[in-house]
């Protein structure tokens, strides 16, 4: 992404900021201040063909379009003397039926000792996941956008952007390690202790990477964690936790990709469960007292001039819908999915692409496969 220096060219907003500074005692935070400004993000179309109703549970046609629109604001400061980094980074949702002020906004500190970040942000563990959707084309494959990707087969059940503590290591000869803490799954913003129920209390989330070039060859790899307590309704064991691990390597072109996990006190969705109301679609996942499930994830792909293609297969298997599920009397679902993407770099911050998947939630419940596919425009600036 370009980021473009934003200048206050007014004279009444240069005046402002002259005396905020000139006013603010050294330990003050004050708006206007000396900082660095930088504004950018990105602006997306997309088409979407095929088994929507199938994939999402809901009364829709065979297509539809969305948008997927952000503006990033990042902050930057620098003190010369300690060589300290600070700053914030602000992402605003900009498609025009957000209900959303923003997506992610935290600040953060950085030395020497490493980065702590303070906010609304993908956790530890999020930020640190490798696997067949690291090297996919286009939208992400298997976490794609919405209604395309599929949670389940990526990472399971996380924090997402709720409010958290994450600190990071300085990078030690290509090895990084990172913690994030969540007190509530389901809070963010303002909002303290509103959720109850149908999320998770105090996870912890780490993870550790590699990353190092070996002539032409490249390795990504993690392995990433978490642990806390489910808070959903019911009976039953509400610890949950998981292990994931996952790698890419790129070679001469081409690229090969893969992880493999386990959760506890989690499921994939069944929407005759769950309800296509909540927003739920086939993929998905979420926090559950007493189960369980395992997947694994696979990807291969090549670089051919201007243009990225990629292969994504994910698979869930050996779910345990706990005793709450059972007694339900729902079937436990193991959905998976395969990923053909493709896209094409047109000009410098201008991609276009598609992509075509195919799904089954094998959970027995009617039209619960399909296959999908989209096209669309990506501008980033």
């Amino acid at each position: 992404m370009h980021r473009k220096k934003i200048l206050l060219g007014t004279t009444a907003l240069l005046t402002v900021g002259a005396l905020a500074v000139g006013t603010a005692s050294a330990a003050e935070v004050a708006p206007l201040g000396a900082l660095d400004l930088n504004i950018g993000g990105f602006a997306r179309w997309y088409l979407f063909l095929g088994d929507l109703k199938d994939k999402s549970g809901r009364s829709t046609g065979s297509y539809d379009m969305r948008t997927d629109t952000e503006v990033y604001v990042y902050v930057r400061g620098r003190d010369e003397a300690t060589g300290l980094e600070y700053g914030a980074n602000i992402e605003l949702e900009a498609d025009t039926n957000s209900t959303a002020d923003s997506d992610e906004m935290f600040t953060f500190i950085k030395g020497n000792f490493g980065e702590f970040r303070f906010g609304d942000d993908d956790g530890a563990a999020d930020n640190g996941k490798v696997g067949a959707f690291t090297i996919a084309a286009f939208s992400g494959g298997l976490d794609a956008v919405g209604p395309f990707d599929l949670p389940a087969l990526v990472d399971g059940a996380d924090s997402g952007d709720d409010t958290k503590l994450t600190y990071y290591t300085p990078d030690f000869a290509g090895f990084q390690l990172g913690a994030s803490w969540t007190p509530h799954v389901g809070d963010s913003g303002t909002s303290i202790g509103t959720t109850d129920s149908g999320s998770a209390d105090d996870l912890f989330e780490g993870m550790v990477s590699y990353k190092g070039n070996f002539g032409d060859v490249g390795i990504l790899a993690s392995v990433i964690g978490s642990y806390g307590h489910a808070n959903t309704p019911g009976e039953g064991d509400d610890e949950t936790y998981k292990i994931y691990g996952g790698a890419a390597v790129t070679a001469f072109g081409f690229k090969f990709a893969g992880g493999t996990g386990y959760q506890k006190g989690a499921r994939p969705l069944n929407l005759d469960a769950d309800g296509a109301s909540q927003g739920n679609y086939i993929g998905g996942v979420t926090f559950a007292r007493d189960a369980s499930y395992k997947w694994y994830n696979l990807g291969v792909g090549g670089t051919f001039g201007p243009a990225n293609v990629s292969l994504n297969w994910g698979q869930v298997y050996d779910t345990d819908g706990g005793e709450n599920f059972d007694s339900a009397e729902f079937d436990e679902p193991e959905p998976q999915a395969l990923i053909l993407g493709a896209d094409v770099g047109v000009a410098p911050g201008l991609v276009v692409g598609g992509e075509v998947q195919w799904f089954d939630n094998r959970d027995n419940t009617s039209g619960d496969n399909g296959v999908l596919g989209l096209v669309g425009v990506r501008v980033a600036f």
